[in-house]
């Protein structure tokens, strides 16, 4: 991005494609290379490892790096967006909610003594018959408002919640099909169960 590397990418055959995660190690030792053109000997942030048929990515700047596959590259934009951004859409999720944040929570469940639970402000108790007497026996929890949302400063563009949504969807469609792929071949017979 404006002639400085941000990222790797590891380009390998197709037939490496069943096992294109075994490169991330690869991917990560040439991001961690010491190169002359690096800012501050500071790791390259975006690793990708490709084949002509499957991308992965990782954020290594996100808490937990890890990859997922892509439907296609991102965008140079989008680098740009990300490299301005703070922090990554998974590490603003993560500094979002610490223990105290749950503490009402945990008083109210008792994990250790359930069957002293009582009611707190924002959490109460639901009996089964409450419950189905609901319509559809829903449990949404709907009567709990989250006042963090009403300023949409702290989120991601929208496009970035888009594409992460598309992200996601894509990776599992992807993983379905590894498994569907697994599964022996029908013979279009009839299951007598």
């Amino acid at each position: 991005m404006d002639r400085e590397p941000v990222g790797v990418i590891e380009a390998k055959r197709d037939e490496e494609g069943q096992r294109i995660t075994e490169h991330e190690v690869q991917t990560e030792r040439y991001a961690n290379e010491t190169l002359k053109w690096r800012k501050a000997g500071l790791p390259l942030r975006f690793l990708f490892e490709a084949t002509g048929q499957i991308i992965r990515f990782a954020d290594g700047l996100a808490p937990l790096p890890r990859s997922r596959e892509l439907f296609r590259f991102v965008q140079p934009r989008q680098l740009t967006e990300w490299l301005a951004a703070p922090s990554t859409f998974r590490g603003r999720l993560a500094a979002a909610m610490a223990y105290e944040d749950l503490e009402d929570f945990v008083a109210c469940y008792r994990p250790k003594s359930r069957h002293q639970r009582e009611p707190s402000e924002r959490f109460r108790l639901y009996s089964y018959v409450e419950l189905i007497a609901r319509d559809m026996a829903s449990l949404d929890v709907f009567w709990l408002k989250d006042d963090s949302l009403d300023s949409l400063a702290g989120l991601p563009r929208p496009e970035v919640l888009q594409q992460e949504i598309v992200d996601h969807l894509e990776s599992a469609l992807a993983a379905f099909r590894g498994v569907a792929a697994s599964l022996p071949k029908s013979t279009n017979q009839p299951h007598n169960d």
